[in-house]
């Protein structure tokens, strides 16, 4: 059990399970918007998706501000300043939408090979931080 400032860090694969409920429970009701108005041919049959996607986004809004997407709230871990310091919605958005998103998906288009080395750094990282958790200060723990 390694610590930091009186957390304990979130193991590895906590932090993948939480990513991979994250992408089920975001991809799930996009892919439903997308492609069942295509395979049905009707704007109606995207409503489910469309509810669903929705839906997520008000519950990924709600828990940035404990500093958890919905993936780590299922998990129990959260989010934390690297000094021990709790995580505010501001920079618990920053991290998410900003570093995660736009940036790491603007570095993934042009060198693919960041989205797999930012989430398989913390696997050799002390404090087990991926690339994203370095740039903004952060550690991800278990939730007290």
């Amino acid at each position: 059990m390694e610590e930091r400032h009186g957390w304990e860090l979130a193991s590895y694969p906590q932090r993948v399970i939480a990513f991979l409920l994250d992408v089920a429970l975001f991809g799930l009701p996009l892919l439903i918007l997308i492609f069942l108005p295509i395979v049905l041919e009707r704007v109606l049959a995207a409503l489910p998706g469309l509810l669903l996607f929705i839906g997520y986004l008000i519950w990924w809004l709600l828990v940035l501000g404990r500093a958890q997407t919905p993936g780590k709230q299922i998990v129990g871990i959260q989010v934390v300043m690297d000094t021990g310091e709790p995580l505010g919605w501001g920079y618990m958005f920053l991290r998410e939408f900003v570093i995660k998103g736009l940036l790491g998906g603007f570095l993934s288009s042009f060198a693919g090979i960041y989205f797999v080395v930012d989430h398989i750094w913390p696997l050799f990282d002390d404090d087990r931080q991926a690339i994203h958790d370095k740039m903004v200060n952060t550690l991800v723990v278990k939730k007290l």
